[in-house]
């Protein structure tokens, strides 16, 4: 779990019930390091890898600059900051403890989530849109093999598309 942060959880607590806030934290840094500790014990224990965002997050006020606090929109939801920092930190840990399921961008695009993104663990991805049937979705799914999707090469001359179907 990501730490908590106390003043901006304060901070929301009144903005968000005004004179009913008690300025009692419902979450606290102390139960979340205890919660963080018993889930990096239970990926030791199943031999699993662990993404210490406890710990990360908050090294990174080690720089007086990088208070860790930008990382949350109010002590405890990530702003825009956080999920730039948990993303990276997520996929280098899945690429350390599982680099067969590296995703390789599409070359020429560059983004990893449409059909010319490639994973070398999982065989073929998901299938294409017109390789599901809709009255029977599961079938499609079942065998994880797909077809490679056309070679498509532009036509400089006349500025048009061509498909090659391997």
């Amino acid at each position: 779990p990501p730490p908590v942060h106390h003043q901006q959880r304060l901070q929301y607590q009144i903005q968000r019930y005004g004179e009913k806030a008690t300025g009692v934290l419902e979450r606290t840094l102390d139960n979340t390091a205890k919660y963080s500790t018993a889930c990096r014990q239970v990926a030791d224990d199943e031999q699993l890898p662990f993404l210490n965002l406890f710990d990360d997050m908050q090294q990174q006020q080690q720089q007086p600059e990088n208070d860790w606090g930008r990382f949350f929109t109010d002590g405890l939801h990530f702003s825009k900051a956080g999920h730039d920092f948990v993303g990276p930190a997520m996929v280098a840990a899945i690429e350390r403890a599982y680099p067969q399921l590296r995703v390789t961008p599409d070359p020429k695009t560059g983004p990893y989530c449409n059909s010319a993104s490639r994973c070398p663990g999982l065989d073929g991805g998901p299938p294409f849109h017109d390789e599901i049937d809709n009255d029977n979705v599961a079938l499609a799914f079942a065998s994880r093999k797909r077809k490679e999707p056309p070679v498509t090469a532009v036509d400089e001359d006349k500025k048009e598309e061509k498909t090659d179907d391997l």
